[in-house]
């Protein structure tokens, strides 16, 4: 795939390997979804991927007339892969016009039980260097098995294939937070979302606790996958604890990349620093060493994070406004342990980490028992087995059940009818049940696998 950036514009090169990377999953074409089910083929078909919204999904009245199911809890078609579409959303920031590229995933026909609600979407919210084709094992499987059949996976602004306007929250974090949560809700009006149910990885955890802190109302459950920036930092900076230690090749390292933090280089820059080939070869051989060889696409996958890393500063910056330097992640400026318990009660919080894990997920269990003395408040941990912080992407089968599980028991909680989950397999209800009741087996801070 390096040819592709020799005579092409770089955003384009950037569409090109995303979509390289979602063709590989299995999709439909809207024709096929709605002859499956007897509605009505569109007059021009749309060839998958990529199909028109409204050849995507069908109506409120094609859905009642779908054959009812003979039992009360729910059924849903599954025999059919749904489509994806690719948009760029408009926004406005600072008076000017911008975008979010926007994935979307639509089951054609989601519900065979017209007593069943429609349900709040899906919206998955990548961490940092990421895009929303980072989902790309996810996708398909969550837009099949939820009861909204839909789910969407935006890039942040400034980032991927979103506009890249300047960046103007500097070092502030919560000025930085509110840049992407501004946008976000533009984004949210555009689609038309009154409720969404958001699942947000790594960094992108602190922008969907930070929207939540300011909509509320338009926020069904949040899914915290690895989140960054949950713990206080320690009393000694990062700079006072290098000094501590005694001389070495590895606080050498470490006392050069705090430099570079301090300066507002990001891994991004050194990416773009060392040109095209060495650049490439930096990712290649991350995602190549990170990943088992059980994970497909390697390849797609590696090309789609570098060409996310070329182009415009823009987004990348916040890295330095939200976290200070730090061991495995760094920490935030805003630590969520303290921000999470003051959310709207009735917004439940499902906290998924994995047992190979580098982030601290011990804030996580402290907020769970701080909450379980208030009457009302849904807390759940998981420690997802097999896993390091790419979760979604280490053990995407097992990810997506306790997305479906957890999503599904707030929806009937709210008066919604239950449904039948098909899951990945026959032991996976077990598994999640287990793995609930486990909590988080790590009762103290191992460093794991990025």
């Amino acid at each position: 795939m390096v040819w592709f950036g020799l005579f092409r514009d770089q955003r384009e090169v950037l569409v090109a390997t995303e979509r390289a990377l979602l063709d590989s999953q299995p999709w439909a074409n809207a024709a096929e979804a709605r002859a499956a089910v007897g509605i009505e083929a569109a007059e021009t078909e749309t060839p998958n991927p990529a199909a028109a919204l409204d050849d995507a999904t069908t109506t409120a009245a094609a859905a009642a007339a779908a054959p009812p199911s003979q039992e009360r809890n729910v059924r849903f078609v599954r025999d059919v892969a749904p489509t994806y579409e690719v948009s760029d959303v408009p926004v406005t920031v600072g008076g000017e016009a911008h975008s979010i590229h926007t994935i979307k995933a639509t089951s054609a026909v989601i519900n065979a039980d017209v007593g069943c609600g429609g349900g709040d979407p899906i919206v998955l919210w990548h961490g940092y260097a990421q895009g929303g084709a980072s989902w790309w094992r996810n996708l398909s499987a969550l837009a099949m098995q939820h009861r909204s059949g839909t789910v969407l996976a935006p890039d942040w602004l400034g980032c991927g294939g979103s506009s890249r306007p300047n960046w103007t929250a500097g070092n502030d974090g919560e000025a930085a937070e509110d840049w992407f949560v501004d946008s976000f809700e533009q984004w949210r009006q555009q689609q038309g979302l009154e409720r969404m149910h958001i699942v947000a990885h790594s960094m992108g955890a602190i922008i969907a606790v930070r929207y939540a802190e300011r909509f509320p109302q338009h926020v069904s459950s949040l899914v915290l996958a690895s989140p960054a920036g949950m713990p206080h930092p320690p009393s000694e900076t990062f700079r006072d604890q290098l000094n501590a230690e005694p001389l070495s090749a590895e606080r050498e390292i470490f006392r050069t990349l705090g430099n570079a933090w301090d300066a507002g280089y990001s891994p991004q820059y050194a990416s773009r620093l060392f040109g095209g080939w060495l650049g490439r070869r930096m990712v290649q051989e991350y995602v190549s060493r990170r990943f088992e060889e059980s994970v497909t696409n390697k390849p797609e996958f590696a090309e789609y994070m570098y060409q996310h890393w070329q182009g415009k500063a823009s987004g990348e910056l916040a890295l330095q406004a939200m976290l200070s330097p730090g061991p495995y992640g760094g920490y935030a400026k805003r630590p969520l342990i303290d921000r999470i318990p003051a959310l709207e009660p009735n917004i439940p919080i499902t906290f998924i980490y994995g047992d190979r894990d580098w982030m601290d997920n011990r804030p996580a269990q402290q907020i769970k028992r701080r909450l379980a003395q208030q009457a009302g408040r849904v807390v759940r941990c998981f420690e997802l087995e097999g896993a390091g912080h790419q979760l979604m992407i280490d053990q995407p089968e097992s990810f997506n059940d306790i997305v479906l599980k957890v999503i599904h028991d707030d929806e009937v909680a709210r008066g919604m009818f239950p449904h039948t989950i098909e899951y990945s397999s026959a032991d996976s209800l077990k598994a999640i049940m287990r793995m609930e009741a486990a909590g988080m087996r790590r009762s103290m801070y191992q460093p794991g696998l990025v």
